[in-house]
This record gives C-alpha cells, sequence and structure tokens, in this order.
C-alpha cells in the first residue's frame, strides 16, 4: 500500500462499488399462508381453520391469487381435490 494519508480508505470505500456481483435479481419466496404439520391457514379469511373446512370456493381463490411456494400449493391443490 502506499504511504499516503487516507489512501487505504478511499480504495476501500471503491472496491466492490460496481454492483457487477449484483447483476442478478434474486425471487423472493412468497410468505406461506398455510401451516403444513396441521393443515390450517395462518393468514386471511380463514386463519386458524383447517384448509379442508374453508370452504372450496376459497380454496379456489386462494389458488388462483395468492402466492405461496410450490410445495405448499401441491398440497393445497391435493386437498382441494378431496373436498366435496
Amino acid at each position: 500500500m502506499e504511504n499516503r494519508p487516507g489512501f487505504a480508505k478511499h480504495q476501500l470505500m471503491g472496491a466492490g462499488r460496481s454492483g457487477e456481483h449484483n447483476t442478478a435479481i434474486l425471487n423472493v419466496i412468497p410468505k406461506s399462508l398455510i401451516r403444513v404439520s396441521d393443515e390450517r391457514w395462518i393468514r386471511g379469511k380463514f386463519k386458524g381453520v383447517k384448509i379442508k373446512d374453508s370452504g372450496k370456493e376459497y380454496v379456489k381463490w386462494i389458488l388462483e391469487n395468492r402466492e405461496m411456494p410450490k410445495s405448499h400449493e401441491v398440497l393445497v391443490r391435493n386437498i382441494l381435490k378431496t373436498m366435496k
């Protein structure tokens, strides 16, 4: 390193500021709407209610309009198939 005042400070301040390491925007995993362990809603109109007891139309609406992790979506679709 050079022996001049402030050199190391300015060198560190400019290091890694180009943004090249941050070119890809990461996809954020949506927050869960259900608790998988006991198959209950943890958000929304039927919070605390089992998925199978919440109504077929509501479950269809959730699947069409809300984002959720793929594994949860598969679980909700399987529960929807068993609903009357």
